[in-house]
Formats: C-alpha cells, structure tokens, sequence
C-alpha cells in the first residue's frame, strides 16, 4: 500500500481494526442512544403511538351503518335515500293517477244518474198527463198525438244512450286489447 505525505512527512495508514465498521456506528451513535430515549420518555412514545393510530383511524376508514341488511356508507346512505324518495313519488303519481281516473268515472256515473232519473221524471209527468186528461174525459186526439211524440222522443234518447254507451265499452275494450 502506498502512504499518504504530508509536508511533515510521511504518516502511516491507520490500522484497520481500529476504524469502526458501519454496524458499531449505528448500534454505537443511533440505536443505543434511540433505546435509552424510548425507555426515558415511555409515556409520550406510547401517546404518539396512539395518536398516530387514531389519526389513520380517522382519517382512512369510513364510517358504516346497516340499511335493508347491507352495509353502507355516508354517500351509499344518502344515494339509498334519493333513489328510495324517487320510488315514492312515483307510487305516489301512479296513486293520484287512479285517483283522478276515479273521480272522473264517479263524476261520469253520477252525471249518468242525474240523466236516467230525469228521463224517468219526464216518463212520469206524460204518463200522469195522460191520466189526468184520460180521467178528466178531455182525451183529444192532438193531445194523444202530442203525447206519442213526446214519449217516443224520451224513448229514441234512452236507446242512443244505450248505443253510446255500448260502443264506448266495445272502444275500450279493443284499446285495452291494443295495449296488452
């Protein structure tokens, strides 16, 4: 091996069990040094080991609660909300829909009701009129005639009706048939 020079002269190498390895240093100047600070300062290193495993805690899982037998989310939960509130309202369209179909086919029977009692009304004023004139003997030919007319009027009404509404039941039931 060559020797270093100095302007003094020459220096020797320095003998190689004496340079400490990298192992000594580290066990020497770090581990030691680390194990005699975690054993004087227990408390604090097992604080800070604790808040680091609360603050990752925190930080890194999501908190979770069980709907219809699932697992979920804040965001899952909120998502299950809207969707849950969406299938309401539209049972609740389809609801008010047969309502109001309903009350139309009520408010159509009863107009239907109102007709058929005044068509009797008015089949029991002729009726009466002729009996009332029959019984005061003053039956006159033009009285009958007119009495025929009327009733046979009343009586053409009553049958289209009945037609009308025998081909609306035919209509629906070929649109339900088409839709079907």
């Amino acid at each position: 091996m060559m020797a270093l020079t100095t302007d003094k002269g020459i220096t020797p190498m320095p003998d190689t069990d004496t340079v400490p390895d990298a192992v000594n240093v580290l066990k020497n100047r770090i581990a030691i040094p680390l194990l005699h600070f975690i054993d004087h300062q227990r408390g604090l290193i097992a604080a800070l080991v604790v808040v680091a495993a609360m603050a990752m805690w925190l930080t890194a899982c999501e908190s979770r609660t069980v709907i219809d037998g699932a697992r979920v989310t804040a965001a899952q939960l909120d998502a299950h909300a809207v969707a849950f509130q969406s299938s309401i309202d539209s049972r609740t369209a389809a609801l008010q829909a047969d309502i109001d179909s309903y009350n139309a086919a009520l408010s159509a029977a009863a107009a239907d009701l109102d007709r058929k009692d005044s068509i009797k009304r008015q089949v029991v004023d002729i009726a009466g009129g002729l009996a009332t004139t029959a019984a005061t003997g003053g039956l006159s030919i033009p009285g009958l005639v007119a009495s025929i007319v009327g009733a046979g009027g009343l009586l053409s009404a009553a049958g289209m009706t009945v037609d009308r509404v025998r081909s609306s039941k035919q209509i629906r039931s070929l649109k339900e048939s088409a839709e079907g």
